[in-house]
């Protein structure tokens, strides 16, 4: 997980560096922090809801599907940006 981040701050740090727009690159960064945020406490409700190891999988399994969402959701972002 902090690997993820700090990947992710690196990515996005080199890129406002070449482009100049820091402010803008701020936004996205932290729009994108702030949905992961989101997700994450949806998940940990999910799991303090649970009552049988099937509702922990069920938890599980949801908050996989939306990080591989929004995984792929920063893939596109990003090869737009490249097309530019």
């Amino acid at each position: 997980m902090k690997l993820l981040l700090a990947a992710t701050f690196a990515l996005f740090t080199s890129m406002a560096f070449a482009e100049g727009d820091v402010t803008e690159m701020k936004q996205k960064m932290n729009d994108h922090l702030d949905k992961k945020i989101t997700r994450l406490n949806t998940a940990k409700g999910c799991v303090n809801e649970a009552t049988t190891a099937d509702a922990l999988k069920a938890c599980r399994k949801s908050l996989h599907a939306d990080m591989k969402m929004m995984k792929e959701e920063k893939k596109k972002m990003l090869q737009s940006k490249k097309k530019k």
